[in-house]
């Protein structure tokens, strides 16, 4: 009897850990494993990479464009207004490459990245870097 009183205490505390680990948890909170880092939350959900940046709209489309000249990224379409701006770059081997930027406030903005139809989490993550360590180089440029 002891030992079934003490599975019944056991069981759920085993269960709710199991839950918030991994990809359990992650497909609890919608499928998104969002992890922050710094003042930046990062998420990776059906092929495109999402973050927030702690930089005005203008100096992330700044860095956006200066990594992907230094990728050499060849420029399809830009659209560019006050709070808002998207673009398709192609790589040398024709894939696409979608970006978009938003702001959410004067000093805060949310990147899109998509590598690719289907996306490619391993160089959206490296081009988001790349963006990042463009934004802390030259801030407010």
């Amino acid at each position: 009897m002891k030992f079934v009183a003490r599975l019944t205490k056991t069981v759920p505390v085993l269960v709710l850990a199991l839950l918030l680990q991994g990809c359990a948890g992650g497909w609890l909170l919608g499928g998104a494993a969002v992890v922050a880092g710094g003042a930046s939350a990062y998420g990776y959900v059906k092929g495109t990479y999402r973050a927030a940046l702690d930089a005005p709209i203008f100096e992330v489309d700044r860095a956006v464009r200066a990594v992907a000249a230094r990728a050499r990224l060849v420029e399809k379409k830009r659209e560019c207004t006050g709070r808002r701006a998207g673009y398709v770059y192609e790589d040398l081997s024709d894939a696409k490459v979608y970006i978009k930027l938003r702001a959410l406030t004067r000093e805060t903005s949310r990147i899109y990245i998509r590598f690719g139809r289907l996306g490619d989490r391993d160089n959206s993550e490296i081009f988001l870097r790349a963006v990042e360590q463009e934004l802390q180089a030259n801030p407010g440029q």
